[in-house]
């Protein structure tokens, strides 16, 4: 059983969406290629500048998934839940992202 968005955003949504929730803006530019980003991400710097981002959370966002959420879905239903869009909650995570920001406790090993 798979507790997820039934109606999943795609990772250039996704992206848009965080993009405008940090910034305000849609992300500018053409998207790296994985194989560029992988390299990028063997980098210390650029890992700490992405709060600890590893080469290998890439391959979550590259490769194509679909989950069954029905029976999820269906137990939620029976409590008057259900299981909400991320833009619903994405600015909440943000907040506490920017709340956080100098937290070393929260911050992902590097």
């Amino acid at each position: 059983m798979h507790l997820a968005d039934p109606d999943p955003l795609t990772t250039a949504e996704f992206v848009r969406l965080l993009s405008r929730e940090l910034t305000g803006r849609d992300p500018r530019g053409p998207a790296v290629p994985d194989p560029l980003m992988r390299a990028a991400l063997r980098l210390r710097p650029v890992r700490r500048r992405l709060g600890g981002t590893g080469s290998e959370s890439l391959v979550f966002l590259s490769h194509p998934v679909r989950y069954d959420t029905t029976e999820a879905t269906r137990h939620l239903a029976r409590n008057g839940l259900v299981c909400p869009p991320f833009a619903g909650y994405a600015p909440v995570m943000v907040d506490f992202f920017r709340r956080n920001l100098g937290n070393d406790e929260l911050r992902a090993p590097v």
